[in-house]
């Protein structure tokens, strides 16, 4: 098992609860298993994700199993898409992804160091780090965001050193991001006592998916967005016209995906006298419309429910983010480039690439052009740094990933005092960063117009040493690389495969009102993972939906003329296998 982050954390929060036998209501959980192929099965279908996923479903392992709600962080392994391990993906766990805090700019170990700028007010964008869904079930995972790069905790939380004398210290990761939707948890459970209202975990999973703040990202980057405890409080206060959403359908289309992993476990195996996943059904607000084929339909029901004295007025629309634009820069990096304001020995600043220089032309553009590389109305900007691998590892090397060169990736809003023509430390200002042991590294920025009030800036940091998978630094300068810079722009537009039997409502004080949404798959679509929001909102609340459809297609396909004697080979949609008659 490999612990997610700098440090992995299981915690245990517990809650009293008068009107029952105190009980675990919340498990936090920060950790994953990055060798699932010799489990011989797949993230979310495997044993673990199983065992978390009937954790959180009342019934399953005794009748009167109440469920916990169950926390998992996303891991780490981004930025690439289907990189959520075992057990976070288990569907009906509440999985949390990272979102950045940009606090340790001038900190600690980032203090002094250019490529972190000199201060910045920028926060709230995925992390570069952050795993993304999906998995081969295809829900919409991760399910929420939280702070993860970086925060102060308690050193007695984190422990880096023994001989550490401060009270607080840098932690990062998604193992910081699970523990806070945790605490989320509770506070939103204590609400929901104080006021005398039962709950499961699905209802407390519902009121924080509906109160995130959305981040401009699709569904397998974000979810629903970044919790927002207070916006969940005020839902149970019934405050600030604050609203849920919630559908009759994704957990029995999830649970036909999990059936045969299910009826295939071994129960007693675990020392469990009882293990289900109750094929009854529990309302859930993303909305997984299952495995379909083209040409094919899924409906489901959403009831929206307002807990507050006052009617609102609730508009809906699908929506999906489309790509806009994207232009590409060729470069090549130069190590060891030093500030002109920070002369010192071993400390180095990235190649700065203005971004109105990433363009499909030839020619570049001045630093001060008045053009404005970002489309207007963007919603969502992502940076792609990729080199060859050829660059990245050097293949000759005695053992395999001895020798690595790596790259990192920022951007800036460039503040520059004196118009001049080469970037300083004092005049950059952070707004997100990516790096990563691999031949891509990725910066998002949501809502980019509203984020550079001068100049946007992208840095292309080559670390001045080459490193050891095995052993880490190995002390030897490392020499150019030649990378591509992407800059793709996207827009929320109007996803056509979704129909809605009504597009505004009203719904009364403490009441509900329900709708329905019916998602067609076109009969020429291509099989994959399709993905989109139904925003719900009103003049101060909205509440994204993730919505995934699977689009699949029978494969048919003869047998090999050869076969290995004794050998035969069938073909099913996920895997081969040999000779066990499926």
């Amino acid at each position: 098992m490999d612990g997610y982050g700098q440090q992995g954390l299981i915690r245990v929060i517990i809650i009293g609860n008068s009107q029952v036998i105190p009980r675990v209501d919340i498990l936090s959980n920060s950790w994953g298993i990055s060798t699932f192929p010799a489990l011989d099965s797949v993230p979310g279908l495997d044993i673990q994700s199983l065992l978390l996923s009937a954790l959180n479903v009342p019934g399953s392992l005794d009748a009167k199993y109440p469920g916990i709600l169950t926390v998992s962080s996303s891991g780490n392994a981004g930025p690439g898409y289907g990189t959520i391990g075992s057990p976070d993906a288990a569907p009906f766990g509440l999985t949390v992804g990272a979102a950045t805090d940009n606090v340790f700019v001038g900190y600690g170990p980032f203090k002094g160091q250019p490529r972190f700028g000199n201060s910045t007010v920028y926060y709230g964008d995925i992390s570069g780090f952050s795993s993304k869904g999906p998995s081969l079930i295809g829900d919409p995972k991760p399910d929420i965001m939280a702070v993860g790069e970086y925060s102060f905790t308690p050193t007695s939380v984190t422990k880096y050193s023994k001989n550490s004398t401060g009270s607080f210290s840098l932690f990062g990761g998604t193992s910081l991001a699970a523990p806070l939707v945790a605490g989320s948890a509770a506070i939103v459970m204590q609400a929901l006592h104080d006021k005398g209202i039962s709950y499961d975990p699905f209802m407390v999973k519902n009121i924080l998916m509906s109160t995130a703040t959305d981040l401009g990202n699709d569904p397998f980057a974000q979810g629903s967005g970044l919790v927002n405890v207070t916006s969940a409080v005020n839902y149970v206060l019934g405050n600030d016209n604050t609203f849920a959403v919630y559908n009759n359908a994704t957990y029995s289309n999830v649970r036909k995906v999990l059936e045969p992993a299910i009826s295939s476990m071994n129960s007693s195996a675990f020392g469990l006298t009882m293990f289900q996943i109750e094929n009854t059904s529990f309302s859930e607000t993303p909305w997984f419309a299952g495995r379909l084929y083209p040409g094919d339909r899924s409906t489901a029901t959403f009831t929206i429910e307002n807990p507050t004295d006052n009617s609102i007025e609730v508009t809906i629309e699908p929506q999906k983010l489309d790509l806009m634009k994207s232009s590409q820069y060729n470069g090549t990096t130069e190590p060891r480039l030093q500030d002109s304001l920070i002369k010192k020995q071993g400390v180095y600043r990235p190649d700065y690439v203005p971004l109105a220089q990433i363009t499909n032309h030839t020619n570049l553009l001045s630093f001060f052009q008045k053009q404005d590389p970002i489309p207007s109305d963007a919603s969502l900007m992502v940076l792609d740094l990729t080199f060859p691998f050829s660059e990245f590892m050097n293949s000759s090397a005695k053992t395999y990933a001895d020798d690595i060169k790596i790259a990192s990736l920022y951007i800036y809003d460039w503040n520059s005092k004196h118009n001049g023509t080469q970037p300083t430390s004092q005049e950059l200002s952070l707004v997100n960063r990516g790096g990563s042991w691999g031949t891509v590294q990725e910066v998002r920025i949501s809502d980019p117009n509203s984020r550079f009030g001068h100049i946007p800036l992208v840095g292309v940091y080559p670390v001045p040493t080459r490193y050891s998978y095995w052993s880490g630094d190995t002390k030897k300068n490392s020499t150019s690389i030649d990378y591509a810079i992407t800059a793709s722009y996207y827009k929320k537009t109007q996803w056509n495969d979704v129909w809605l039997d009504s597009n505004n409502m009203e719904i009364k004080p403490h009441g509900q009102a329900t709708m329905s949404a019916t998602l067609v798959v076109p009969s020429d679509k291509k099989a994959g993972i399709y993905q989109g929001f139904i925003s719900f909102r009103d003049e101060s609340h909205t509440v994204n939906v993730p919505s995934i459809i699977c689009c699949v297609k029978k494969i048919t396909t003869k047998r090999s003329t050869y076969c290995h004697p004794g050998i035969k080979w069938k073909f099913s949609f996920w895997k081969w296998i040999c000779g066990r008659g499926i």
